[in-house]
């Protein structure tokens, strides 16, 4: 059937609008600074080639293929400086060996013209990268100049968003950018600035010490910093709409060269989108311009209040339903086809993640907290979402977030409240999960076998391991397989990807080896078809992990593995090469199995040490029934570690070359620390000289994956611990910094390295600071290896440490006791002192001012407005007082507001109500991002009777009305409103939506009644201009926040556990202040001690936690310091970090000062800490400090969610092993 021709031209001409208009919008994105050309910023592989390269699998450092591995670290989420290195020291005992920063452009100006870098504070990025330096850490640099991070205005100052004329990223309104040279002038300022502190450390800076005199080098002449992000998230395309400018990349790239920035450039799309890649042949195309790596975002699984789908459509707020296995399927299992399908350079630079998801983030008026969302990905997410992307073939990576950290202050956007727990592997407060713990087995297999892991391609369907081929008798469990490229000592290494998705939810099924003798058109369909073996394999639902088959060891090329059905942890080298280690997990459940070629012989088999489990118990090497080609290992079931040495069939002497297996179970694994020198620096400075010769041409030719010189040698740990809670290596110094829980007294160290340490570890030296520990020798069974046993906390000191902090917690652990808060003090804000401000609308007739928070510069927490209007009533009764007259009045007066975000009014002194206009949802009132209808979301309040008597009687004035011929006298009145606003932040502009200066604080009033004289309003508004502060962010909005003036004694109610504390409305804002001790640090004395004992070799980790319970909003600052915001039922926080490094402990002598600021429309009574146990009386106010109670506490750290668990009755705290999170720290020689 024909379309009628009118319908036929009608579809063609609208095609060409189509493509016309596409063509427009393209032209117009490529801009006009078409001097600026992708050659002039391009990386120079010709000058630093020998340093730092890539090709299509990897980056390549010092001429090593190198994984990059890599957390998500934010610097300015950390109040407290001091808690940097033991936060980045927990990125390295996870087997990182990178971090990305994102650098924050507000958080270092404050005020236009100010850039603030200053030694010593949390803003010393200068410190900083020397810390990842120290610690072998690589740094992703990612300056912005956005951010986006969920934090206020995306990280743009607020005095640049303050000026209306800029078009902050060039939006001129949602989806529409326009570039604006003014706006790139304060971003190109800005990285002046900075980018030339992050190139004193950038990895390249070796290479420019005999050719550029000028050049800034740091000392140890090998920097940190091997790659700089050029703006974030700034899409070229959305779904094929042109929006991003290259102009604006093109300009930031420009700025990043000219302040010496060396190293390559990286983009960031918010997925993929294929933005600004550099072209085949740029020459051709200059309007088009590229950046040197291709990065992408990677978020694949929502919480359902967070999917795109909500913010259109509302979830209830209070459950978290299990999320589906096919959305993982569908955003990952086809992503290395994609982003290699945007071609040109992209085929020749590695697959890159800058932001991989590592948890997610809650938001107000949601029920649940971060536990809930923790609990919802499980402790296993963080690991599939590792394995699911090197199935990709993805070589560098990067978990947003590892640790979150806290929006202390308002550093926090309106999508997102106090806590920047975000779920993540290492809890806001400190404690490394479960999570950690399984993604670090993950991590560190990918280390071990990284030579291998560097450089793989997908195998092709039905393709062979040698004879056999694999696949599992449950479905839904192998997501991809990969060859390695070949080496030099064996064929293609397959990489089998495990992965249990089943529909069946099984953990437990079979890996079969199946021989493929005929071509796949000839093969029988029959499922039996040439198995030869079955491996027993136990994989929880939801789990992952990479399988190794068809690998030849190193050490001897008779032993061959088919396949290993058991995970491999780590692989390492002992003996000057001639053996090889591996550790490997026992099976949940089951036997635990690996199939080896028939030319493998068992030398000995059993219990890891000489007590243990013997070989005539069960371990057993032997082929399956009617192959003799293959030889099964088999452990069984039951020990919870054992071993196996293996070495080829042909015999040789004592001195030959074997492959020892250690088997551990979970609980043991879950403790495994593994240290790698990352860094390839020193193995590699003899190569330095010689710069890469393949990779001078920067485009065009298969050069970039024809590097010469590069070497894929197996790597090998220096060292592999057990047993403790965490332990960090220094290579420097040979120490091992040992952290432990209660109940762990053995700490067992593997070394791996060469002969001159191996003497070292036999013969320790001492150090002032560090610990000598009782040790014993305790050889693996069979292997020789030098096993060596620490037992810890033997010594005296060790003793009384461990006393000090039990009894600590057992005396401050429980909810209804807690610490002991001292002396409290209260006084309240009074208004009249506060220095007004004119707010005129915008004009007479209209309820909307012309002015909101932002413009006042009032943008870090409260922002109060004073109104003040008039009401004019009639005398009835020429006998009755003029008070009186006017109190009688039956008449409405109604006060109708429209604000963002939570306001609480008061009208001559009476508080008349709250209201909260927030919005999880767009195109709502409120709207947390994207565009906010500031028409709507208005709320009427009822100006009560009491309210209005409050004010005070005034003289009676005529009416004025001549033609009034009785007379008559009116009474007007003068009242007073006080609105006092919290905004949630300024929104944070992501991708195309132009939304950070939605307003925020009083957007309209009016009020309205009979009797209000008309024109009688007068607004006037106060709070703190941030640009007068010294952090942007760290301001309660008060002006009085302050003051010492006001303060009162509290007198305290003999019942111990009750507080003062109680929210009477019509007082207004209340502050309350208190004191507390401080947890103990170590066994040294306080200075009010008369002891002069003590070793600072031991030290105590007790965090703080400050909950609280009660609806009223406030504010919590501890020695000065705002650390949180509190929101009643608003918010789902009640849980409150106390920085580490803010708490004053025992030992110093100080007492910490706990101010909260509080203020609420409902009246409470004083609180009863036994009401708070399992009441949700919100009546109740309770104000506790004490360690954080969490789940899991007294069982196996693989198990540990850090999930609180204050509230548990003691049946349920039984139930789930809750307890107290604490741990000893002692450094020792090794």
């Amino acid at each position: 059937m024909s379309l009628p021709l009118s319908a036929a031209l009608a579809i063609t001409l609208g095609a060409v609008a189509v493509t016309a208009m596409h063509q427009f919008l393209e032209r117009r994105v490529k801009g006009k600074l078409t001097h600026i050309h992708t050659n002039d910023t391009l990386f120079d592989k010709q000058k630093y080639g020998h340093i730092l390269n890539y090709d299509r699998y990897s980056l390549i450092l010092h001429g090593q293929p190198t994984l990059i591995l890599s957390g998500e670290f934010h610097y300015w989420r950390l109040p407290d400086q001091s808690r940097w290195r033991p936060i980045l020291e927990q990125y390295r005992s996870a087997g990182l060996n990178c971090i990305r920063i994102y650098f924050h452009w507000g958080f270092h100006s404050p005020q236009q013209g100010l850039y603030d870098f200053e030694k010593g504070t949390n803003r010393d990025i200068d410190y900083l990268l020397t810390l990842c330096e120290e610690l072998g850490l690589y740094v992703l640099a990612a300056p912005g100049p956005y951010i986006c991070a969920e934090t206020q205005a995306g990280g743009f100052p607020i005095w640049l968003a303050a000026k209306r004329e800029i078009r902050l990223r060039h939006m001129k309104t949602n989806f529409w950018k326009e570039y604006d040279p003014l706006f790139m002038e304060y971003c190109v300022e800005y990285l002046q600035h900075i980018l030339p502190i992050i190139a004193k450390h950038q990895i390249t800076n070796a290479a420019d010490i005999d050719t550029d005199p000028k050049a800034v080098i740091n000392k140890a002449n090998s920097g940190c910093v091997i790659g700089l992000q050029i703006e974030n998230e700034a899409f070229q395309h959305v779904f094929g709409y042109p929006i991003g400018l290259h102009d604006d990349m093109r300009m930031l790239a420009k700025t990043a060269r000219d302040c010496r920035i060396t190293v390559p450039l990286f983009t960031n799309d918010g997925f993929e989108q294929g933005s600004f890649i550099v072209k085949d042949d740029p020459s051709r195309k200059k309007n088009d311009f590229g950046i040197d790596l291709y990065g992408f975002d990677k978020y694949v699984v929502f919480t359902p209040n967070s999917e795109p789908s909500s913010w259109v459509f509302g979830r209830d707020p209070s459950f978290l339903q299990e999320w589906d296995p096919a959305i993982v399927v569908s955003e990952l299992d086809k992503m290395e086809k994609k982003v290699r399908g945007f071609g040109h350079a992209n085929n020749r630079s590695p697959i890159f993640i800058p932001e991989l998801q590592g948890g997610w983030f809650n938001h107000y008026g949601i029920q649940y907290t971060y536990d809930a969302i923790y609990r919802f990905y499980g402790d296993q997410y963080t690991r599939l979402m590792l394995d699911t992307v090197f199935s990709q073939g993805s070589t560098m990576l990067n978990f947003y977030m590892f640790y979150g950290g806290t929006n202390w202050g308002t550093l926090g956007d309106s999508d997102v409240y106090t806590s920047y727990d975000y779920s993540a592997s290492i809890r806001e407060y400190g404690l490394m999960s479960g999570r950690l713990r399984k993604l670090r087995q993950g991590i560190l297999f990918l280390q071990s076998f990284s030579d291998i892991m560097v450089r793989t391609d997908p195998a092709l369907t039905g393709s062979f391991i040698s004879t056999f081929s694999i696949r599992s008798s449950l479905d839904n469990t192998i997501c991809q397989q990969r060859l390695s490229q070949a080496s030099s000592h064996q064929g293609h290494v397959r990489l089998i990807f495990m992965r249990n998705f089943s529909k069946e939810k099984q953990d437990r099924f079979y890996l079969e080896l199946v021989r493929r003798s005929a071509p796949p058109a000839q093969r029988k369909k029959s499922k039996e078809d040439g198995i030869v073996a079955r491996l027993w394999c136990c994989l929880a639902y939801k789990a992952s992990y990479i399988a190794l088959a068809n690998y030849t060891t190193v050490v001897n090329p008779d032993i061959h593995l088919i396949l290993s059905a058991t995970p491999i942890v780590i692989r390492a080298f002992a003996s000057n090469g001639k053996k090889e280690v591996w550790i490997a997990a026992l099976a949940a459940s089951g036997p635990t199995e690996m199939a080896f070629s028939s030319s493998v012989a068992m030398r000995e088999a059993g219990g890891l040490f000489p007590s243990g489990l013997g070989p005539d118990e069960g371990i057993k090497l032997q082929g399956p029934p009617g192959d003799t080609t293959i030889a099964v290992l088999s452990v069984p079931e039951g020990p919870k570690s054992a071993h196996v040495t293996l070495a080829g069939s042909k015999k040789h002497d004592s001195s030959e070359s074997l492959l020892h297996i250690i088997f551990l179970d979970q609980t043991v694994l879950s403790t495994l620390y593994c240290y790698y020198d990352n860094r390839h620096s020193e193995t590699a400075a003899s190569n330095r000289a010689a710069p890469a010769a393949a990779a001078t041409a920067p485009l065009g030719d298969q050069q970039a994956s024809q590097l010469q010189n590069v070497k894929k040698g197996p790597t090998t740990p220096m060292l592999v611990t057990w047993g403790s809670y965490n332990t960090i290596y220094n290579p420097q110094h040979k120490t091992l910094t040992v952290e432990s829980t209660d109940s762990q007294n053995e700490l067992y160290v593997l070394l791996f390295d060469h002969e001159q340490q191996q003497q070292q570890y036999q013969s320790s030296w001492s150090s002032p600071d560090v610990l000598s520990a009782s040790s014993e020798s305790v050889s693996i069974h069979g292997t020789g290896l030098p096993l060596q046993l620490f037992k810890l906390r033997e010594n005296q000191t060790a003793t009384l440490t461990r006393k000090l902090a039990t009894e600590y917690i057992h005396q401050h652990s429980r909810l209804d006791v807690g610490i002991s808060l001292k002396g409290w003090e209260t006084r309240t804000t009074d208004f009249n002192q506060y220095d007004w401000k004119d707010c005129p609308r915008k004009s007479p007739k209209s309820d909307l001012f012309q002015k909101v928070s932002l413009d006042f510069l009032f943008t870090s927490g409260h922002i109060v407005y004073k109104g003040t209007f008039k009401t004019r009533q009639k005398r009835s009764n020429e006998g009755t007082s003029l008070l009186s007259s006017f109190n009688n009045t039956k008449t409405p007066v109604s006060l109708k507001i429209n604000m963002r975000n939570r306001a609480i009014v008061f009208v001559n002194g009476v508080c008349i109500g709250s209201h909260m206009t927030y919005s999880r949802q767009l195109i709502s009132p409120g709207a947390k991002m994207g565009y906010d209808p500031i028409a709507f979301g208005s709320h009427t309040l009822l100006i009560t009777q009491e309210a209005l008597q409050a004010a005070k009687a005034q003289v009676p004035t005529s009416s004025g009305d001549n033609n009034n011929h009785d007379h008559q006298h009116y009474h007007e009145q003068k009242h007073e409103i006080i609105i006092v606003i919290d905004s949630f932040g300024q929104s944070r502009q992501p991708f195309v939506v132009n939304d950070i200066r939605n307003p925020r604080g009083l957007l309209s009033a009016r009020v309205y009644g009979k009797d209000v004289v008309k024109g009688s309003e007068v607004w006037q508004v106060a709070g703190v201009d941030v640009t007068q502060i010294d952090m942007a962010y760290s301001s309660t909005g008060f002006p009085d926040e302050h003051s010492s003036k006001g303060w009162k004694g509290v007198t305290t109610t003999a019942d111990s556990k009750k507080q003062p504390l109680r929210v009477i409305p019509n007082n207004g804002v209340s502050w309350w202040r208190t004191r507390f001790e401080g947890p103990p640090s170590s066994s040294s004395p306080s200075p009010s001690s008369s002891s002069t004992t003590g070793d600072p070799s031991y030290t105590i980790n007790i965090p703080l936690c400050c909950r609280i319970e009660g609806e009223f909003s406030g504010m919590i600052i501890l020695n000065g310091v705002l650390v949180g915001r509190y929101f009643g039922s608003d918010s789902p926080q009640h849980d409150f970090y106390l920085m580490d490094g803010l708490v004053h402990k025992a030992e110093s002598g100080k007492l910490n000062e706990l101010t909260i600021v509080m203020y609420g429309d409902k009246e409470t009574v004083i609180g009863n800490t036994n009401d708070f146990n399992r009441s949700n009386d919100n009546n109740n106010i309770r104000i506790t400090v004490l360690p954080w109670i969490v789940e899991d506490a007294q069982g196996e750290l693989g198990q540990w969610s850090g999930n609180t668990a204050f509230m548990l009755d003691t049946e349920e705290a039984q139930q789930l092993k809750a307890g107290p999170f604490w741990t000893l720290k002692q450094t020792i020689n090794i």
